[in-house]
This record gives structure tokens, C-alpha cells and sequence, in this order.
């Protein structure tokens, strides 16, 4: 049961993702950039939102959340 949920988590959390990517493509007019092909979903959408990729994890770490 607990992979399961395991799954419907990391499924969620990519549909999320994915919806977050195009809404803020379609509000911003921009095209995100993707550097690498093995770059998380995640990092992606850090260093596409954000001013700098540095700035958002040193937010995060701040506030006591784990980006990566």
C-alpha cells in the first residue's frame, strides 16, 4: 500500500508541474529553457521562475524547505 501512495505522490507532483509550466509559459510569454535533458522537473521550473537558480534555494533553504 505504501507504494502506492508513493506513485500518486510523484504523479501528483508531475501533473503539478506540468499544469505550473504552461500557465506560467502562456503568463509570461516566455519559453522556458531546459539545459540539460537529465534535469528534474523541479530544478526546471526553479531556474525558470525565479531570478536566479541561487536566489530560489537560498529562499527555500530560509524558510526551511528542501528544493532538491
Amino acid at each position: 500500500m505504501a507504494k502506492n501512495y508513493i506513485v500518486v505522490t510523484y504523479q501528483s507532483a508531475e501533473l503539478f508541474l506540468e499544469e505550473y509550466k504552461s500557465e506560467s509559459q502562456r503568463l509570461n510569454n516566455k519559453v522556458w529553457k531546459y539545459e540539460k535533458d537529465s534535469e528534474s522537473e523541479l530544478t526546471v521550473a526553479l531556474k525558470n521562475t525565479n531570478s536566479t537558480y541561487q536566489e530560489a534555494l537560498k529562499k527555500s533553504w530560509r524558510s526551511g524547505g528542501n528544493v532538491i
